[in-house]
């Protein structure tokens, strides 16, 4: 007994374990406030047209910029943060982290260009077979200027997890969802047709980027007071880099990472696309779904988060992580199976627990139920395949990244044209399963990427 309590005090203790679970509590925030805001929807505008092009076009950008913030954002910033920490220069760091961002703007210019000027094409491309028209290209422009409003606000989150501040992201993201539960609420019963529906949406999704930014730029300002300004105004003997050598610096890290980050963004196309020439309602039903699902991720994304920049900080002070990497992946594992476990026996209690309020009919909550028992065995190779991505960023190993992400493309479009005749069902099972193969191939990637190293360092 002595023993069990002397661990679950230096449990509690523990610095990571302490922050995983806070951010664990602040996580759920924002997904209980969306679960409010799905059953919200559904029950206002039904399981149909509005709702399939709300959530096609919104899932796409916040999968995208989902993909940014971490690959080109955090994935780049806190490393770099680290290798000019480690140099005692956290004035160059900050000068990096501003040229980074603005060249990622700038980079994505051509994206959000499209967006803005041709709505249509962007959105045939990312639902080809849903029927929709010019009622949704004001959704679409929108949607790209929240865009690039969270991809300033990512940045601004990439810093403030370095210095150990994890909260901006979960809140950011509560404030987003509660900005369209608001505004649903308030003004979704004056609303006569579908592209008023879809209108008021869009102006809604506007506000709740706006109030994200706005909280994480007054955390960089509080950041700013508290720290750096005291850091940057210590007299340095460090010469600082010209603005010509930090873009050149920049663009080098930046270019690999954006190809990573287009093919990231395809792969959480091919699914979509392939569920738009399916019946109306089932995107809703599969995006509600995978919402759930992430639900059962967080837990273990708080913790792989809290570690990232430890990471990244012990590769940057030239530190051996091979064996602290191979304990938390099997521990992740375990952890990933039993709540898949849980999840698979519960599965029905909790979608009606989640889409109470909604109006779903029985043939569509029996589809949900369905399309969510298959989706959770995604639950445990998709929480190590993401930490050991993780570690790769954090050692720079991009050719690696590149190659599992290409392997995983076109495992996961292989798979999709095999499974699109078999319905939600089909489309679950074959997302899972190219899950479960890339991440062997992963695996033996980064077993063979630790023995070359071994073998060299020899």
């Amino acid at each position: 007994m002595k023993s069990s309590l002397q661990k679950l005090y230096a449990l509690r203790n523990n610095h990571t374990a302490r922050k995983g679970v806070t951010l664990t509590a602040l996580l759920y925030l924002s997904p209980a406030v969306g679960l409010l805001l799905d059953n919200i929807l559904v029950r206002y505008f039904g399981v149909g047209i509005t709702i399939d092009t709300f959530r096609l076009i919104t899932s796409f950008m916040l999968l995208s910029t989902g993909l940014v913030a971490s690959l080109l954002l955090k994935y780049a910033l806190i490393p770099e943060l680290a290798h000019y920490k480690a140099k005692d220069d956290i004035r160059g760091g900050l000068k990096f982290v501003t040229v980074f961002t603005i060249l990622t703007l700038l980079l994505l210019t051509p994206l959000v260009g499209l967006g803005l000027l041709r709505p249509d094409i962007l959105l045939g491309f990312l639902g080809p077979g849903l029927q929709v028209g010019a009622e949704a290209y004001l959704l679409v422009r929108i949607a790209c200027i929240s865009f690039v409003l969270i991809i300033i606000s990512g940045s601004f989150i990439a810093v403030l997890q370095f210095y150990a501040t994890f909260w901006g992201q979960p809140v950011g993201q509560f404030l987003l969802n509660c900005t369209i539960l608001i505004a649903v609420l308030l003004f979704a019963g004056a609303v006569r047709t579908s592209a008023q529906e879809l209108h008021l949406l869009a102006y809604s999704l506007l506000a709740g980027a706006v109030a994200m930014l706005s909280l994480t730029s007054f955390m960089i300002l509080h950041l700013w007071l508290r720290t750096l300004r005291y850091i940057i105004a210590e007299k340095t003997n460090i010469q600082q880099q010209s603005i010509k050598a930090l873009v050149r610096s920049s663009l080098l890290i930046l270019l690999p990472l954006l190809v990573i980050m287009l093919v990231g963004m395809f792969n959480s196309l091919l699914v979509n696309r392939t569920i738009s020439y399916m019946d109306v309602g089932s995107i809703t039903i599969y995006n509600y779904a995978f919402k759930l699902l992430m639900l059962g991720h967080l837990p273990l994304m708080a913790f792989i988060t809290v570690l990232f920049p430890d990471i990244a900080k012990a590769h940057a002070a030239n530190q051996d992580i091979s064996e602290s990497l191979k304990k938390r992946s099997l521990i992740l594992l375990g952890m990933g199976i039993s709540f898949a476990v849980i999840l698979s026996f519960s599965a029905d209690i909790i979608v009606y627990v989640a889409f109470g309020l909604s109006n779903f009919t029985e043939a569509e909550h029996l589809a949900l139920v369905n399309v969510f028992r298959i989706l959770i065995w995604n639950l445990p190779a998709g929480a190590l395949v993401l930490f050991l991505v993780e570690s790769l960023y954090a050692q720079k190993r991009l050719a690696v990244i590149f190659a599992y992400m290409i392997s995983y493309t076109a495992i996961l479009y292989s798979l999709l044209l095999y499974a699109a005749p078999y319905g939600l069902t089909g489309i679950s099972t074959a997302y899972v399963c190219s899950t479960w193969i890339s991440l062997a191939i992963l695996g033996a990637m980064k077993l063979f990427n630790i023995k070359t190293r071994n073998i060299s360092n020899h």
